[in-house]
Parts: C-alpha cells; structure tokens; sequence
C-alpha cells in the first residue's frame, strides 16, 4: 500500500492523507485476515461489504463510517 500512497501522499493536504493511508491500512489488514487474501489486489465487492457490516455492528459513528468508505474509494480509484 505504501508504494501505491506514495504518490498520493506528495500532493495535498498530507496531514489528512497520512491518516487516510494509516485507515486503510488497518481496514485492508482485517480485511485480508478475515478472508485469507494474499494481495491488497484480491479485495472486492464482498470483501467491503462486509467490512461494513463489521462497521455497523460496532455501532460506530456516521462519520466514522464515512471515513471508511472513502478510504475504500481512495483504494480504488486512486491505486
């Protein structure tokens, strides 16, 4: 993830991107745990599907889930 941010990471706000890339860090991780996913490449549909889920179930903000959904639209139009 950090070879495809690094890009991502020279222009705009960096404070901001730097807390994006370290989110989607985190959510690709579990994500990659839960299904046994050798390659960030391997995420699809039903892996996010039920990563938001998982994000529901914690009874997390909106904000928060919010967040989350951009970082997995970041993931793919950006990379």
């Amino acid at each position: 993830i950090m070879m495809l941010a690094s890009v991502y990471l020279r222009h705009g706000g960096k404070d901001n991107r730097r807390k994006q890339i370290r989110c989607l860090i985190k959510a690709s991780d579990g994500v990659m745990k839960k299904f046994r996913l050798n390659d960030i490449r391997q995420i699809g549909k039903k892996q996010v599907c039920w990563h938001y889920e998982q994000l529901r179930q914690q009874d997390l903000s909106l904000k928060t889930r919010k967040n989350y959904e951009y970082v997995w639209r970041l993931l793919w139009v950006s990379f």
